[in-house]
């Protein structure tokens, strides 16, 4: 490790998290993932996927930057702005797509023109102040005209209306959730109706079931912060800070130490020096007043705490030494000082320490129990070693995300001294139908991971992002794997659009094919899975289908007459014949009603496999630098010999050309 301290994210326990939330709230209510503060400090990139896959609709921050942060990261994920948003800045808000919140009809207005010259309608979300007294159109009847002509702009998509609790008292939080639903009625009562009307935060959607209405906004409940007063949920800390014991000293009662000497042991001490202080993110106000966790045992900051290191009374530690771990924040393992103990020891709350963590000190992102990913500003670029730390690291040499699933072994029987690094593009396309963004297929990228790794290989999560940052992963790596999303939208390859295409995955198609063509002139080996034909089609350069004219018993594809021996797939076993053109290889059909397996001379291979048990068990791959796959996503099974046998011709592959390199 370059550095000694360092913090801990464990992303399963988000994930849990997530989905007890989604469970308390139940499936009638969206939720607003808040991700302000760089997810309260835990990293919002980093853990923005985690938290869309588990159950959140939104991700909610406070400033446009923060937003922008996310929209580079995840091009289709919905993005809400709760804060303020200058009138100079909104030009870039409608360019990205972000959801905006406004409270003046002035800027209203404007963002109603540029929504005109942009050629789109803006989604903004109204912010009605009903006591907090921060922002929002203040309660009276004048805001309430002022919203209804609002919500009548033309180029403006009012998506939502929305409050904030003072949390003051039971009686004071009634009156407010009175007074925005007195308003939201008045607005809807000439026929308009806000798809989300929301005032609830993390404590309001516990502690009030009766006021999450259509949405809530769940923020440091997310990462396992409790400050509930009448309800309860099982949720868990997320986050812990740990650094190690850089040197002892026995000190004389009487003895003093740190600036001042205004600390003084009082009797004979063991005095060990740590290496966290508050340029890291430790509250200077716990000098006298911290505890820290050492072998188990917690220990008292003592003197006055320095910007980079601090001293603790480690005399009754038996057996401490140098190098020592040191849990500064913990959950309630290993004895270790939660957040919650910690406020109050250093006068203030949970959320303020979560966001003192400054950017030198590195996080680690855990899942099950593995570091899958480190994020380390100040070491960006530098080679990183994380075996020395309490954490086995999964992290390979594109330092990317690398999935956690089984042994490699487990299934397949077969040890490899090489187990090749297989990159897998995330499945998050998109799909926008009547303007409502939806992220489908959440949680594939572990099933086709675990499949990887039961056939030898490792895989290395990838989501869509820009082209250069996907490129040095992929030249890291030996193989790619590509799950698709749905239909492609025709027009980023070209093509007219097609009245057939209801869906579009636009950017995470557009990555999508960028990850295949470079592959490609990588000699890399590549396994695609794809639903959408269309989506395999136009990645590989092909015609897109947008004509479909059937004539008797013969469909019409492409201007050519394709026998129709399957009445439901015809489309996709003609497109079967097409993409082996395109490879110059072999292709090999599979018929859910006949079984068939037909199959054509060449170098690659092409498989299209159909609803019910379509695919055929015992089916050879062929030899080739390209394989592609086609089943519905419902129909993957990597313990059908015939899936296992298309992973493993991956992982061989991969494995031959890394040996090349």
């Amino acid at each position: 490790m370059l550095r000694d301290t360092y913090i801990t994210v464990d992303l399963d326990r988000l994930a849990e998290n997530v989905r007890k939330i989604r469970d308390r709230i139940g499936n009638d209510v969206a939720m607003a993932a808040v991700v302000k503060a760089d997810a309260y400090g835990h990293g919002s990139v980093e853990c923005a996927e985690t938290i869309m896959e588990n159950g959140a609709d939104y991700l909610a921050v406070a400033t446009l930057t923060e937003a922008l942060e996310l929209r580079k990261a995840y091009p289709a994920y919905p993005v809400f702005i709760m804060g303020y948003t200058s009138d100079e800045n909104l030009p870039v808000a409608v360019e990205h797509d972000l959801t905006l919140c406004i409270f003046t009809e002035e800027q209203a207005e404007i963002l109603n023109r540029l929504g005109e010259e942009a050629g789109k309608c803006p989604k903004i979300h109204i912010k009605y102040d009903t006591g907090f007294h921060r922002i929002g159109f203040p309660d009276c009847p004048e805001s309430i005209e002022a919203i209804k002509r609002i919500v009548r702009l033309p180029w403006l998509c009012c998506e939502g209306i929305f409050s904030h609790f003072a949390l003051t008292d039971d009686k004071e939080n009634h009156r407010q959730f009175q007074a925005f639903t007195d308003a939201v009625n008045a607005v809807e009562a000439d026929g308009f109706r806000f798809r989300y009307r929301h005032i609830c935060d993390s404590i309001s959607a516990i502690d009030y079931p009766e006021f999450r209405m259509d949405m809530v906004r769940p923020g440091a409940i997310l990462y396992g912060m409790k400050s509930f007063r009448t309800h309860d949920i099982d949720i868990h800390q997320v986050i812990s800070f740990r650094t190690r014991i850089s040197h002892l000293q026995h000190l004389k009662a009487g003895e003093g130490l740190s600036y001042n000497y205004k600390y003084r042991v009082n009797r004979d001490s063991v005095v060990a020096t740590i290496q966290a202080g508050y340029a890291d993110g430790y509250p200077r106000n716990m000098s006298g007043e911290g505890e820290v966790t050492v072998r188990g045992k917690r220990v008292p900051v003592i003197g006055v705490l320095c910007m980079d290191q601090c001293m603790i009374d480690v005399t009754d530690v038996p057996d401490v030494c140098v190098g020592d771990e040191v849990i500064l924040y913990g959950d309630t393992e290993d004895n270790a000082v939660t957040f919650q103990e910690a406020s109050k020891m250093g006068a203030t709350n949970k959320n303020e320490l979560l966001c003192r963590f400054t950017r030198r000190t590195p996080k680690l992102y855990l899942k099950g129990g593995k570091v899958v990913k480190v994020r380390n500003e100040l070491a960006e670029g530098f080679a990183e070693n994380w075996s020395d730390s309490p954490f086995e690291s999964a992290v390979g040499p594109a330092g990317a995300q690398v999935a956690e699933a089984e042994d490699s072994t487990k299934d397949t029987g077969k040890t490899q001294s090489y187990r090749p690094l297989i990159a897998v593009m995330g499945a998050h396309g998109v799909a926008v139908l009547n303007q409502t963004i939806k992220v489908p297929y959440a949680g594939l990228n572990e099933a086709y991971s675990n499949a990887v790794l039961r056939a030898g290989g490792i895989p290395v999560v990838v989501p869509p992002m820009d082209e250069e940052a996907l490129f040095r992963i992929l030249d890291g790596c030996d193989g790619l794997l590509l799950p698709g999303g749905e239909d492609v939208d025709p027009s980023i390859y070209g093509e007219a659009p097609s009245e057939k295409l209801g869906r579009t995955t636009v950017q995470y198609d557009r990555a999508w094919k960028a990850a295949f063509l470079h592959a490609r002139a990588k000699n890399m080996p590549v396994l695609g899975i794809c639903r959408g034909h269309q989506l395999v089609n136009a990645a590989l350069g092909g015609t897109l289908y947008q004509d479909l004219t059937e004539i008797g018993s013969e469909t019409l594809v492409h201007g050519q007459k394709v026998e129709r021996s399957c009445p439901t797939h015809t489309v996709s076993i003609a497109e079967g014949s097409h993409l082996a053109r395109i490879l110059g290889g072999e292709t090999v059909q599979t018929n859910s009603m006949h079984h068939q397996c037909v199959k054509q001379p060449g170098k690659g291979l092409a498989v299209t496999a159909y609803a019910g048990d379509g695919v055929v068990e015992g089916m050879e791959t062929a030899d080739g630098k390209v394989i592609l796959v086609q089943w519905h996503p419902e129909e993957l099974q990597d313990t059908v010999p015939c899936m296992r046998g298309l992973f493993e011709d991956l992982i061989k592959k991969a494995a031959e050309r890394a040996a090349l390199r």
